[in-house]
């Protein structure tokens, strides 16, 4: 990824389903990507049982990422928001 963004190709960081991460492990390969955009989602088969992270280090996580790119979090994931 960091390759193509030096190239001058476009790139996008999904994480969905968002499982349970380290943070600064996770900011660091996400910011290696040069997103242009990270887009974060829930699980929505909630028939399978995934690690999830708890509110605030999806939050946390937003709030760094944020400082070098665009951050969308879709719907399903408006959960960690509140």
């Amino acid at each position: 990824m960091a390759k193509l963004a030096e190239l001058g190709i476009p790139t996008y960081v999904t994480c969905e389903p968002l499982l349970d991460f380290d943070l600064p492990e996770l900011t660091s390969l996400v910011k290696m990507c040069h997103p242009l955009q990270v887009n974060i989602g829930r699980n929505s088969r909630r028939d399978v049982p995934l690690p999830e992270p708890e509110a605030e280090k999806v939050k946390a996580l937003i709030k760094v990422v944020g400082t070098f790119t665009k951050v969308e979090v879709k719907k399903n994931a408006n959960y960690w928001l509140k």
